[in-house]
């Protein structure tokens, strides 16, 4: 038997109001054992906020290097990841400020982060808590701040063909 604990993870379409700006939510899942599972996190451009059953949540920037995350045993994680370049415009932060960081999101949201933590530690399943997590982020659509539409061009380019050369 293996000291690790096993791993479940699963990613989820965020609701369609959320499409533009949320890659997906997802969730992962840990079982028994007797160390920490050493979940590896490569770069990808994106941020993610990231509740756990006994943690208020916390956003997670943009990281320039491979990281490994221990995961403790019997853990329930459920985060949110945006698209490469637009967590700036529903977190209220630029991405300098959180790359390769760990931020509280009470940090960036103030009281309001500490409501969000409780309402969804409230909610009976984890399909219940990931719909309270987008719930505040649709809040959130209507004080965000605009897009920068290239960014977002350029993303969708270098995702439909990450090979591709620059046209010159």
């Amino acid at each position: 038997m293996s000291d690790y604990p096993a791993s479940e993870y699963q990613e989820f379409a965020p609701a369609a109001p959320l499409a533009r700006f949320v890659v997906c939510t997802w969730t992962q899942q840990t079982g028994e054992g007797s160390q920490a599972y050493p979940q590896r996190v490569l770069p990808d451009g994106c941020t993610d906020v990231i509740w756990t059953e006994e943690e208020p949540p916390l956003v997670v920037g943009p990281a320039t290097r491979m990281i490994v995350a221990p995961i403790p045993p019997r853990s329930t994680f459920i985060g949110v990841r945006f698209r490469p370049g637009l967590a700036p415009v529903l977190l209220g932060a630029p991405a300098r400020l959180i790359r390769d960081r760990q931020v509280p999101l009470v940090d960036l949201w103030g009281p309001l982060a500490s409501r969000l933590f409780e309402q969804i530690a409230e909610r009976p399943t984890t399909k219940a808590r990931i719909r309270q997590f987008e719930t505040a982020l649709l809040d959130r659509l209507d004080r965000a701040g605009p897009t920068d539409d290239l960014v977002i061009a350029a993303v969708a380019w270098m995702a439909d063909d990450p090979t591709a050369e620059s046209p010159s």
